[in-house]
């Protein structure tokens, strides 16, 4: 069997997608594993398949999960707002339930920056709770006779969120420890 390189596109996808320190560690212990694999063909499909894993969780999932975080507090902040101004039924609790996202979205940047990762296991049931509810809101607002557009946006929103900090803040606590 032939020696090959790891392939140049893994590695690149690699380097746009992970800050420099941890473009740093994943691949020097990529190439690592790409040597002692051998460098054939089986080697190869596994530096990609890592790279594509570690390009998911460390990067993109964590930037999305962040831009969504940030989305939501300046939303739900105006959710609050208009529940109050127009006198909604339950304007309280949605205003409650609304500040309770605000902070669970606060919580899940710090996490993704590394700091509150003791945290983790509440932030990741929380996003269970924000995701389901954001999926129930959805699913209401299709089959109402009135679509609105803002709810349709902030339940998917909060349905992104959590798919995402469950790819992004384990990798994002490991990354805290190690």
């Amino acid at each position: 069997m032939n020696a090959m390189e790891p392939p140049r596109w893994a590695e690149r996808l690699l380097r746009v997608s992970l800050s420099l320190r941890d473009y740093e560690v994943v691949s020097g212990d990529l190439l690592e594993d790409f040597n002692e694999g051998g460098r054939g063909r089986r080697a190869a499909a596994v530096y990609v398949w890592q790279a594509l894993v570690a390009s998911m969780r460390l990067g993109l999932a964590r930037r999305l999960m962040m831009i969504v975080a940030l989305f939501l507090v300046p939303s739900m902040l105006w959710f609050a707002f208009m529940e109050m101004r127009l006198l909604h039924p339950d304007r309280f609790l949605r205003s409650i339930v609304a500040f309770g996202i605000i902070g669970h979205s606060i919580v899940t940047l710090q996490i993704a920056r590394g700091h509150l990762t003791s945290l983790k296991p509440v932030v990741l049931g929380g996003s269970v709770i924000i995701g389901l509810l954001g999926a129930f809101a959805f699913l209401k607002n299709l089959a109402a006779q009135d679509f609105e557009g803002y709810v349709a946006l902030i339940s998917a929103a909060l349905v992104l969120q959590t798919l995402m900090s469950f790819l992004a803040i384990p990798a994002a606590t490991q990354r805290a420890r190690g």
